[in-house]
C-alpha cells in the first residue's frame, strides 16, 4: 500500500488532523506490529479499545491513526476520524484490491470447518510455480484479518490471491465478500466448529452457501466430493461450474486422488493426473492432510499446473 493520509481521509469519507501529504506502506490493527509508515485502526474489542494503543502504536511505526473519536497526545500522531472504525478497516481494503483488479488473474476464497489454512498454504504453494501470490497471512480470516492481509500483501505484481473466509456468526462470509470478488471458490468441509453461534449444522451450511451465491459470473465451486452435507451448498446458476475433489471412488471427482500409506509425518498418495497415475509423498502427518492434498492438486490441474510443478 501507498496511500497518502489526504487520499485516505478522502476514500473513507473522515476528517483528517495532521499532515495530509505524509505516506502510509502499511497497515496496522494491532499496535505492536512494528510496521513503516504505518496507518493504525483503532478497532474496539470486547476487552479493550484500540483508542487505548494509539500511542504505543506510534512507538511501533504508526505515523497516522483511523480513530472514531479525536485523542489528545502530545505524541505527533496524524489522526483521521470516522464513524466506525472496523468499516473504514474493510472500506479501504476494497477501494485498494479494486484498483488492482486488472493486474489480479484470479481471486479463490476458501471456507469450511476444518482444513482452511493447511488448504490454503498447499494450493498456495502450487499456483507459487505459475503466478505471483497473495495469501492470507497466518489464520487471519476475519473482517479483521482480510482487511490487513489486502492492504499490506498485495501490490503491483500479484497475480493471483488466495483468501480464507472464516464465519464465526450468521453474515461473516457476505460481510468478506462485499469488501473482495472472487472467481474460484472452494469448500473444505461442513462440521461442527462454531455450532454454537449458528443452532444447527444447517444454519451453519446456509452460511457456507453464501460464499458460492457471491461468486462472480462465470464461476468456479471446487467442492469435497467426500462431505455429501456440501451437496446443499449447490447454487443454481447456469453460469456456475462445480469441480469435484476428495479421495473417495465417486464418479463426479474429477482428479482421483487415493491415500496409500501415512505415517506421523508423511502421507503417500496415488494421483490420476492428466491421464497417468503418479506416486506422491508429502512430508505432513495425518490422514486428514490427504483431503487437503486432493483440493490442492485439483485447482492445479484446474489452472494447468504441471504435474512436476505440483509435486
Amino acid at each position: 500500500m501507498r496511500y497518502t493520509t489526504g487520499k485516505i481521509a478522502s476514500i473513507l469519507n473522515g476528517e483528517i488532523r495532521g499532515n495530509s501529504q505524509v505516506i502510509v506502506s502499511s497497515a496496522m490493527i494491532n499496535s505492536k506490529d512494528n510496521k513503516e509508515q504505518g496507518l493504525f485502526f483503532a478497532l474496539p474489542g470486547k476487552r479493550v479499545n484500540g483508542h487505548m494503543f494509539i500511542e504505543d502504536a506510534y512507538r511501533h511505526g504508526a505515523v497516522c491513526a483511523v480513530v472514531n473519536k479525536w485523542i489528545h497526545t502530545n505524541i505527533p500522531i496524524i489522526q483521521i476520524k470516522v464513524e466506525d472504525t472496523l468499516k473504514a478497516l474493510g472500506k479501504l481494503a476494497k477501494c485498494y484490491i479494486d484498483a488492482h483488479k486488472n493486474n489480479i488473474k484470479h481471486v479463490l476464497t476458501i471456507t469450511g470447518s476444518n482444513g482452511k489454512t493447511t488448504t490454503k498454504e498447499m494450493i498456495s504453494a502450487v499456483l507459487s510455480t505459475k503466478y505471483r501470490v497473495a495469501k492470507t497471512l497466518k489464520s487471519y480470516n476475519t473482517e479483521y484479518g482480510l482487511p490487513y492481509t489486502i492492504l499490506n500483501e498485495i501490490d503491483e505484481s500479484i497475480q493471483f490471491c488466495v483468501f480464507e473466509f472464516g464465519a464465526q456468526r450468521a453474515g461473516d462470509i457476505q460481510y468478506l465478500a462485499n469488501i473482495v470478488p472472487y472467481d474460484l471458490t472452494l469448500i473444505t468441509n461442513i462440521g461442527f466448529t462454531h455450532l454454537e453461534a449458528f443452532g444447527s449444522v444447517e444454519n451453519l451450511a446456509r452460511e457456507k452457501r453464501s460464499i458460492v451465491e457471491n461468486l462472480m459470473k462465470d464461476g468456479i465451486v471446487f467442492l469435497n466430493a467426500d462431505d455429501k452435507r456440501l451437496l446443499s451448498l449447490k447454487v443454481f446458476r447456469d453460469d456456475l461450474e462445480y469441480i469435484y475433489f476428495g479421495l473417495s471412488e465417486d464418479k463426479h471427482i474429477y482428479v482421483p486422488v487415493h491415500l496409500i500409506d501415512s505415517g506421523l509425518d508423511f502421507i503417500t498418495l496415488r494421483v490420476f493426473y492428466n491421464g497417468k497415475w503418479q506416486k506422491l509423498r508429502i512430508n505432513v502427518g495425518g490422514e486428514y492432510n490427504a483431503s487437503n492434498c486432493a483440493a490442492a492438486i485439483t485447482v492445479g490441474w484446474y489452472l494447468d499446473i504441471p504435474w512436476e510443478a505440483v509435486k
